[in-house]
């Protein structure tokens, strides 16, 4: 079986469980990246906003 979870899965150039780790991995980078910005007002969301 292979786990194909977008580029990132692919980057990491494994299948199996460890593609499934990596992105598991990744998606939590994101979520914390996108919480802080969230808490701290940025002059992207307020672009793209308009």
């Amino acid at each position: 079986m292979h786990f194909r979870e977008g580029p990132r899965g692919k980057a990491s150039g494994r299948t199996g469980l460890g593609a499934v780790f990596g992105s598991k991995k990744v998606k939590a980078l994101v979520i914390i990246g996108d919480e802080k910005d969230m808490l701290k007002p940025t002059p992207k969301l307020t672009k793209t906003s308009e």
